[in-house]
């Protein structure tokens, strides 16, 4: 009896802790698996240029944390020679054009087809010199935060030269993350894809204005198994989608952030 007591008390005293350090954690019952994970976003990307060249602008917001829009100009590159390439593409175009108006009626088809490739070939050079110059302007690739920053203003950045950098930062959509998680392949037959689950970040576990918002944590999915298992730890990495509803636009990046730590539940069912 004296052992049951005991074992009553432990029990109510682990969940006082845990409603008190993560707010209510769901019924036992409702539980199938409870495991330690970590945020991902489900796409980071380079802000990467397309030509090489000296950064001469940069928006003055180009630090990190600060959200931009898809296609909003994050920098600019010196283009003095890309936009003399394109005045000069652009003159042999207009000189092929002239050759090819100007051959009389004499002109064999061979000297025509000649011509005519002069004229597609100054074209194409046109194209390509176009879109070197206008990828001097570099564009934020999604909407987003930026992540980390990787260059100054005056800085060489290029996309394939060695010991120069290749990009000017990384950027996710902090609104669209996932939960990277560890479970011993002995536990994954308890998972399923399409499974409900939980996540609770551990270091706002005990913050008021967290728990107001969120005090039963962040649904999520089981979305994915990973293909390839770690046999040194005996474990298979499962990712977690987190409902995309659940994090509004002025909390992106606020309590949940790449790399945290979060606890994570998964439930009976789907």
């Amino acid at each position: 009896m004296k052992s049951a007591t005991g074992s009553l008390w432990r029990g109510l005293f682990a969940a006082a802790v845990t409603l008190m350090l993560l707010g209510p954690a769901p019924a036992a019952d409702d539980v199938v698996l409870e495991a330690k994970g970590y945020v991902v976003p489900a796409r980071q990307v380079q802000v990467s240029p397309s030509v090489p060249g000296k950064i001469v602008w940069l928006h003055e917001k180009f630090e990190e944390g600060q959200r931009f829009k898809q296609g909003e100009v994050l920098a600019r590159l010196e283009d003095d020679e890309y936009k003399a390439d394109f005045d000069k593409a652009k003159a042999a175009v207009d000189r092929a054009r002239a050759r090819f108006d100007g051959l009389d009626k004499a002109a064999t088809p061979q000297q025509r087809a000649v011509a005519k490739a002069d004229v597609e070939e100054a074209e194409a050079g046109l194209r390509k010199a176009k879109w070197r110059l206008e990828n001097c302007t570099i564009r934020a690739p999604i909407s987003g935060t930026l992540l980390t920053k990787k260059t100054e203003l005056g800085n060489l950045v290029s996309p394939t030269a060695y010991q120069l950098s290749a990009s000017l930062g990384d950027m996710a959509d902090l609104a669209d993350l996932r939960v990277d998680i560890n479970i011993a392949d002995l536990q994954i037959a308890k998972l399923a894809v399409g499974q409900n689950c939980t996540v609770m970040p551990e270091i706002f576990g005990t913050d008021p204005t967290y728990l107001k918002k969120h005090r039963g944590g962040y649904k999520a999915t089981l979305d994915r198994i990973l293909p390839v298992a770690d046999r040194a730890k005996g474990s298979l990495t499962v990712r977690l989608k987190i409902d995309k509803a659940e994090i509004p636009p002025e909390e992106e990046g606020v309590y949940l952030k790449p790399e945290m730590s979060v606890l994570v539940w998964f439930k009976k069912g789907n």
